[in-house]
């Protein structure tokens, strides 16, 4: 629209001023390189703030990713920290995500967890173990912990939490595991010196 308004008004103007075929073939000339030096320098200008723009944006999204990249890496030096086992599962078993201690347990780096399945690690087995809090904590979609033994002797403290979807439907599910061997061994040994 403002391109015709602009090529009507030139001519106009210039059918005007121009008394001879050649003043208006200058004329001509002079309104053509006024339109392609205002047309480049408004598409510049819009060009400009466009880009200037984007590289607010990118910074933005650098300070966010950078924020998250932080909150992550204190998640995990937070988590690593604890002596509770602590995986992050798919609702079927396998591991997302363990930590330090969750692999130390096994003698294995939190690494080395990821992708396996819980049962076929401290269970030694190759479906869900009987003890195991998820099959409640799925149906339920609320947190479910237990005192167990496993196979090797050991006992542990087990709770189950569901990450849910905004359904309801379990997502994902959080499992931590404390082991209270000691303190069953030192309790087993009051009873026994009490008797």
């Amino acid at each position: 629209l403002i391109g015709a308004l602009w090529i009507y008004w030139s001519d106009t103007v210039a059918a005007w001023l121009a008394q001879t075929p050649e003043q208006m073939r200058l004329l001509s000339t002079y309104k053509g390189w006024f339109y392609v030096a205002f047309t480049a320098a408004l598409l510049y200008g819009f060009l400009q703030r466009t880009f200037t723009r984007m590289r607010g944006t990118q910074r933005e999204l650098d300070r966010s990713d950078e924020s998250l990249k932080e909150k992550e890496r204190m998640m995990s030096v937070i988590l690593a920290s604890i002596s509770e086992l602590f995986l992050y599962q798919t609702p079927d078993h396998r591991i997302i995500w363990a930590n330090r201690a969750a692999g130390e347990s096994l003698n294995m780096s939190p690494e080395d967890l990821k992708g396996r399945y819980c049962y076929t690690l401290w269970g030694q087995q190759d479906h869900e173990c009987e003890y195991c809090p998820f099959p409640l904590v799925r149906e339920s979609r609320m947190p479910y912990g237990r005192e167990i033994q496993s196979p090797d002797g050991r006992h542990w403290d087990i709770r189950g939490y569901p990450i849910n979807n905004p359904d309801g439907t379990v997502e994902t599910l959080v499992e931590v595991v404390l082991d209270i061997t000691d303190r069953k061994r030192a309790e087993k040994a009051l009873r026994e010196s009490e008797a």
